[in-house]
């Protein structure tokens, strides 16, 4: 095996350079999946894939949202990956210690 096997790895996801987004009336605005925290206190605003974008919706304070209810994000960056320290691991992964 060599180091670069972990390129055909993300090979297969969107955009693995880059953070991943949530679509729909949220996009640009929740730049990463609701903590543990967030759920509990329901400050996981949900977004919706095909609704309007006006009026205007936010992600909580955190830039968070639920983007898997009745959404999709942009790429594979949006979601957590087991063993990397940040909750969204791209494009920083290799620099979690």
């Amino acid at each position: 095996p060599s180091p670069a096997t972990m390129a055909d790895i993300f090979l297969g996801y969107n955009e693995p350079d880059i953070r991943g987004g949530c679509m729909g009336d949220l996009f640009g605005e929740c730049l990463e999946p609701c903590d543990r925290e967030a759920i509990e206190k329901d400050d996981c605003p949900i977004a919706k894939l095909h609704a309007k974008r006006h009026p205007y919706k936010k992600a909580n304070k955190k830039g968070q949202c639920n983007c898997w209810k009745e959404s999709q994000a942009t790429g594979a960056g949006f979601w957590p990956v087991e063993g990397c320290a940040s909750p969204q691991p791209l494009p920083t992964l290799f620099k979690d210690e």
